[in-house]
């Protein structure tokens, strides 16, 4: 839709679909008979269509600029991605996840097509860049969308809108050694670049390893998956802080969350402290960032061993993901521990 002097203010022609212009006027759409409709005040009002003879109403939601903007992005967003899902799901993508996905097989038929649709929008709407010679193919893209995707299966979510950009190396990398700011200070010594297998940034392009996304992805016995740990610090991010905590619904769910995380953090820390192994991997005693990325691990990869060691933590990570890989353990015939 345009104003008369052909300033662009929206092409979206749905019910109660307004923007402002600079003038502080605003151009609805009726829903009824797409007629547009303009009104010159302010508030909540009605606006009848033209002509009058229709005797239909569009409800009128006054939006500001910057919330009628991301309204118009979010409507363009999901008609693409509704586009894509609709699309067939590649015979060769679908051979790629059976093949490199041990969980998909434990998915049924309605959860494997929901994590289909999910690679599909996730895959084209990631920048992705092959780094250290690798060759970005299919395999790599749809293995690694199809683990990180699985996380998502069940929760309310945007598609990991904090991840623009993901960097795909083939094998384990050292990441450039961070360099002094103009006006930093030295109050201790620089931590020294060491070999990762995968980086999450709050700010900045996520870094995976494609060899151990792919063991990870293969062999969820090991207990060991890059693809979820990175991701699980993604959702940890949401809130704008790692810190051990992702966006929760409620006010008891904190709660229960704080609860339980706490006191299985500090007993992992403790046992850390007193090299003594437990069934979480003892990184995770680094940091409460760490504990969740590493719990998510354990969770979808060894699930059995979380509900008989901490079934109180296994109980809160699935009311988070709203999934229960215990439970497709006991009746499913894929192996896992």
């Amino acid at each position: 839709m345009t104003d008369p002097k052909g300033e662009f203010i929206s092409s979206l022609r749905d019910p109660g679909f307004v923007v402002a212009d600079a003038r502080m006027e605003y151009y609805g759409c009726c829903g009824a008979c797409n007629t547009s409709v303009k009104e010159a005040i302010g508030g909540r009002q009605e606006a009848h269509c033209s002509p009058k003879s229709h005797h239909q109403y569009a409800k009128i939601k006054l939006l500001g600029r910057e919330e009628a903007r991301n309204l118009m992005f979010d409507w363009l967003s999901n008609r693409r991605r509704k586009k894509l899902t609709e699309s067939p799901f590649s015979p060769v993508w679908e051979d790629i996840v059976r093949r490199n996905v041990a969980h998909y097989c434990m998915l049924d038929t309605v959860e494997q097509a929901r994590l289909r649709a999910l690679i599909q929008v996730f895959i084209a709407e990631k920048d992705w860049e092959g780094c250290g010679g690798l060759e970005l193919t299919d395999e790599i893209l749809v293995t690694i969308s199809a683990q990180a995707c699985l996380l998502l299966l069940c929760t309310p979510h945007n598609y990991y809108r904090n991840v623009q950009t993901i960097l795909v190396y083939p094998s384990t990398v050292v990441p450039p050694q961070r360099r002094l700011g103009h006006f930093e200070t030295v109050l201790a010594p620089l931590e020294i670049a060491h070999p990762i297998l995968g980086q999450a940034f709050q700010q900045g392009p996520l870094i995976l390893v494609w060899d151990a996304a792919l063991r990870g992805g293969r062999h969820p016995e090991l207990g060991h998956n890059v693809i979820y740990h990175e991701f699980a610090h993604k959702l940890d991010m949401l809130d704008g802080a790692a810190d051990g905590t992702p966006p929760l619904r409620n006010r008891d769910e904190y709660r229960d969350w704080v609860i339980i995380c706490s006191r299985e953090y500090l007993r992992l820390k403790n046992a850390a402290e007193r090299g003594k192994k437990t069934f979480l991997d003892a990184y995770g005693a680094t940091s409460e960032a760490e504990f969740f990325a590493v719990a998510t691990e354990q969770f979808f990869d060894q699930p059995i061993r979380m509900t008989e060691h901490a079934p109180d933590l296994y109980r809160v990570l699935k009311e988070y993901y709203r999934q229960d890989p215990a439970e497709r353990v006991h009746h499913n015939t894929c192996t896992m521990s």
